[in-house]
């Protein structure tokens, strides 16, 4: 198993305003000023090395589109109305760690890898998003426990995959996530959590993302590549 790699969260200048800054009066940003708070971030490496952590690449594009883009989605489309808790979480996040998820059944396990990625603030509340690799084999590998949440501190799951659920397993998660309600059909609650389960596809070297539940009745797609770096924390941080 590859290395843990832990992350540091903040503001890329200080003097501009982030994504925390949007919490205060959500319905007061344009599209445009959203941009530009989801984009001042600096994501500082406090703990591992990435270029020792094979498929971080991957791992790392879907950091940046749980903050870059699905954060500014979540605000264009009003689903962090029903979301409000991991909204707010995401946009509050200090620090992040990346680690493999073990595969506990042996089939397909030499083709199947799974990562888990935490994102927490400074009072222990967390998000927790579970990304199968490129080219994984196992059908939707790990969501299940993933829906096994065992703490109110989780305020958040997220499930990315190449794949999508049968109809069998869509049905089962729509049953525990209550979504025959009309706000719960958004929230897509597990206990304390909201649940999203992303697709992406890579296409021409980029990566397209898809949120496919909760369903929000629109064919968004967001392509994001490796364009955006890291940095070194510094010693006592």
């Amino acid at each position: 198993m590859a290395k843990a790699i832990e992350f540091e969260i903040g503001k890329y200048i200080d003097e501009l305003k982030g994504i925390d800054d949007v919490l205060y009066d959500p319905r007061s940003w344009s599209p445009d000023s959203l941009s530009e708070a989801c984009n001042n971030l600096e994501f500082l490496v406090s703990s591992g090395d990435y270029n020792d952590r094979p498929g971080f690449e991957f791992e790392f594009v879907v950091l940046q589109y749980l903050f870059r883009r699905f954060f500014y989605l979540s605000h264009q489309t009003g689903l962090y109305n029903p979301q409000r808790k991991l909204w707010a979480l995401l946009a509050q996040t200090k620090k992040v760690k990346i680690k493999d998820y073990k595969i506990w059944s042996s089939k397909n396990r030499a083709h199947t890898r799974i990562s888990d990625i935490k994102l927490q603030d400074h009072n222990g509340f967390y998000i927790k998003a579970r990304i199968v690799h490129p080219g994984s084999e196992m059908e939707m590998p790990g969501l299940r426990p993933l829906l096994r949440v065992g703490s109110s501190k989780c305020l958040g799951l997220f499930y990315f995959s190449q794949q999508e659920p049968n109809e069998k397993l869509l049905n089962k998660i729509k049953t525990k996530t209550n979504a025959s309600d009309p706000f719960d059909r958004f929230k897509a609650p597990i206990k304390d959590a909201s649940l999203n389960i992303v697709r992406y596809q890579v296409e021409s070297g980029k990566f397209a993302f898809k949120l496919i539940y909760p369903d929000l009745g629109k064919d968004i797609v967001t392509y994001m590549d490796f364009a955006n770096k890291t940095g070194q924390a510094a010693e006592g941080v």
